[in-house]
């Protein structure tokens, strides 16, 4: 009988995060060299996504989303709209579910469509405690924040987990660092507006 691993706060660790876990170990190594290119990649995209996180969540001098002119509903379906457009995410490659539960029903098939073929970009994430493009910001902002992510043939692999009675897998994104770009340019480019 395998037994579950215990994470560093004494909980578990659901099937899928082991699972996922043990791949990234296994396979995705980090391999791109620390060049002078990729240090200056990993300084901006701490400093988009941690420094000015604009969720609520976020660090107490960031600005939120109302700064940027986010404020109605309609805002925000603009904002999601144009992060999926701008990016080039296919259409099942935007993947927001309520639960962390559901995230891991369907990790299996997110294996096999992007992990696995490695040059396709995805964003899977389950909401936190506030909306949708909230939880979006946020799980990216924690998988800089807390190192969960790393970088392999141009493209930035990040992960969330949340703690329950076990940890389960929150998030996975597969991007380009010109498409983090873009989610950070799209949010400041709303101000203007």
């Amino acid at each position: 009988m395998d037994k579950k691993q215990v994470t560093t706060a004494g909980k578990m660790k659901s099937k899928v995060l082991i699972e996922f876990r043990k791949s990234i170990e296994e396979y995705y190594k980090r391999k791109d060299k620390d060049n002078t290119k990729n240090i200056s990649e990993r300084r901006d995209l701490l400093l988009w996504f941690v420094d000015e996180c604009p969720s609520k969540a976020g660090p107490e001098n960031s600005m939120k989303f109302d700064y940027y002119g986010v404020k109605s509903g309609a805002d925000y379906k603009r904002l999601k709209d144009k992060i999926i457009s701008n990016i080039g995410l296919e259409e099942d490659g935007y993947i927001f579910l309520d639960s962390a539960k559901k995230l891991e029903e369907e990790y299996e098939d997110i294996q096999s469509k992007y992990i696995s073929r490695g040059n396709n970009q995805v964003i899977a994430f389950v909401k936190g405690e506030s909306g949708q493009l909230d939880s979006l910001y946020t799980r990216i902002r924690n998988s800089f924040a807390h190192g969960n992510y790393f970088k392999k043939k141009g493209y930035y692999y990040l992960w969330n987990e949340v703690v329950g009675k076990e940890s389960k897998l929150a998030s996975l994104m597969i991007l380009t660092f010109k498409s983090l770009e873009q989610i950070h340019s799209i949010l400041k480019g709303f101000k203007s507006k």
